[in-house]
């Protein structure tokens, strides 16, 4: 009995080491960056339900890299596992203007980006158009009613 707990427990530890050592540096989180803050509206109130972009690189570089989150009950939001470099953080929700920010990231570090957005003007645009009609073709009649047939329909 105590050889087979013996042998039970190398083998444990053996698959322990073996799955270590296949596990990347990266995957550690040692490399990444992160960006978080808070989105108010002008009043200072919480807007839940904001997109949060961050996007990095441009249409020059080799690799643009694009992550977004929304923001919870409290306003919060929170990007992370993002490679370090310099990144333009944009805030959008319906009814609202977008707000944008260019923010740094270092290698295990983390940046918070409060954005405030501001509530968009409504607009409409009501377009009339007039067609050339001919007055002439616009049938006309004229009929005579009673004022007995009037108190009778009523």
């Amino acid at each position: 009995m105590m050889n087979s707990r013996r042998l039970f427990d190398g083998r444990a530890w053996a698959l322990t080491l073996l799955l270590a050592a296949c596990v990347p540096a990266s995957s550690a989180g040692q490399g990444t960056a992160s960006i978080s803050g808070t989105i108010q509206d002008e009043s200072g109130g919480v807007l839940p339900g904001v997109i949060v972009t961050a996007i990095s690189g441009d249409a020059s570089s080799d690799t643009i890299v694009t992550r977004a989150a929304v923001s919870g009950g409290q306003g919060r939001y929170e990007i992370s596992n993002l490679p370090a470099g310099s990144y333009d953080v944009r805030a959008a929700m319906p009814g609202f203007r977008s707000d944008e920010t260019a923010v740094t990231v270092t290698a295990g570090g983390s940046a918070v980006v409060d954005m405030s957005l501001t509530i968009a003007p409504l607009a409409e645009t009501v377009t009339v158009t007039r067609t050339d009609l001919d007055l002439a073709a616009v049938p006309s009649s004229i009929a005579v009613v009673q004022r007995d047939q009037i108190e009778y329909a009523q």
